[in-house]
């Protein structure tokens, strides 16, 4: 695409730009309809940065990443953006300071070794996912399939939140030999930067990897299948202990379908459940900020006001829904599955233990 064909638009920054930018709203349209989940931004010195693009209160913006980029580049009030749109998902950043001419980047040139936790030299791989009837309770959208990215799996344990080790058959096909870090994806959409050490028998061993864990809450017993999306780009997929794989009838007749771009979460109900139901932290944060109150759809379109109360680790308590239970007549050992369908608006889907669950993406 000529340069003059590419779109692009500007900012000044001004307020607190240092945690989130936004994006203008009439440069959207330019996205065909398919907002990527991440992008990249690519900064004078020629590095690409993986920036996480996020809708908060009803605007597009430049979120986890552009912190990174940011400081890395010494952006302050009053400084001149230009982003030009690069294919479908990479931006050309140009940056101008006071002087009203493009500002110095010498020292951000000098900052390079220090940037590894949200640059890559690869073109970023936006979306891709794993396993065809698979269905994550971890992640915020179902996991499709691309059976051309090579995959490991295994049965997460104590020792592996320190030490999690790449095959060597993944290593040779991948190319890894000469890594010394992964950009590693979690099912919400994360980025993380992982060292690599060698070690015998020509495995990789994934260290310092444990926040991810503990962001992701797994635990002994879950399933982990991590996939190689792209050189020194991998894709991490949670499957919860005790969760069923083949999950098609709802109490509702209207069949389960899920926009992919909204975030969900399902949990197999209990007693205990009625009372108090929580919405998982990486729910909460992929929703944005959401009210202390909640219209909750039923299966039979009926509206529930539900009220949230904040618990430890950023998650949110769904309480007195005890009456939504009984009249869609929810019981134990049934799976539920909650859909952010927008802000503060969520959709309850229910499939009565015994039955097979197929969920599909809307197109």
């Amino acid at each position: 695409m000529e340069l003059e064909d590419r779109p692009s638009f500007f900012k000044v920054l001004v307020g607190d730009f240092s945690q989130q930018l936004c994006i203008p709203r009439a440069f959207v349209k330019n996205f065909n309809g398919h907002v990527p989940r991440f992008c990249g931004l690519r900064g004078p010195c020629g590095n690409l940065w993986a920036v996480n693009l996020k809708v908060i209160r009803n605007r597009l913006v430049f979120h986890d990443g552009w912190q990174s980029f940011a400081k890395h580049h010494f952006l302050e009030i009053g400084d001149f953006l230009t982003f030009t749109l690069d294919g479908e998902s990479i931006f050309d950043v140009i940056i101008y300071g006071k002087s009203y001419c493009e500002k110095n980047i010498e020292a951000a040139k000098n900052m390079i070794g220090d940037v590894v936790d949200r640059t890559i030299n690869t073109d970023i791989i936006l979306g891709k996912r794993l396993a065809p009837d698979l269905v994550e309770e971890t992640s915020i959208g179902p996991i499709s399939s691309n059976p051309a990215n090579l995959f490991f799996k295994t049965t997460f344990t104590r020792s592996l939140r320190y030490n999690l080790k790449i095959p060597a058959r993944v290593v040779k096909a991948a190319g890894l030999m000469s890594n010394k870090t992964i950009m590693l994806q979690d099912p919400s959409g994360k980025p993380w930067s992982i060292k690599l050490t060698e070690t015998t028998r020509g495995q990789l061993r994934m260290k310092d990897w444990y926040k991810c864990c503990e962001e992701n809450q797994i635990s002994y017993g879950d399933t982990l299948i991590i996939e190689v999306v792209k050189h020194s780009v991998f894709q991490l997929h949670v499957h919860k202990v005790g969760a069923a794989l083949d999950v098609v009838e709802e109490t509702s007749m209207v069949p389960f379908s899920i926009n992919p771009a909204n975030p969900f979460f399902k949990t197999m109900f209990k007693r205990s459940m009625r009372y108090d139901l929580i919405i998982p932290n990486r729910i909460v944060r992929a929703a944005g900020p959401i009210s202390k109150t909640i219209v909750l759809k039923d299966p039979a379109e009926r509206q529930w006001s539900i009220k949230l109360h904040e618990t430890t680790m950023g998650r949110l308590r769904m309480e007195g829904w005890g009456k939504c239970c009984e009249e869609n007549q929810i019981s134990t050992g049934d799976t539920i599955v909650i859909e952010v369908v927008k802000h503060s608006v969520f959709q309850l889907h229910v499939y009565k233990a015994g039955a097979t669950l197929d969920v599909k993406t809307q197109s």
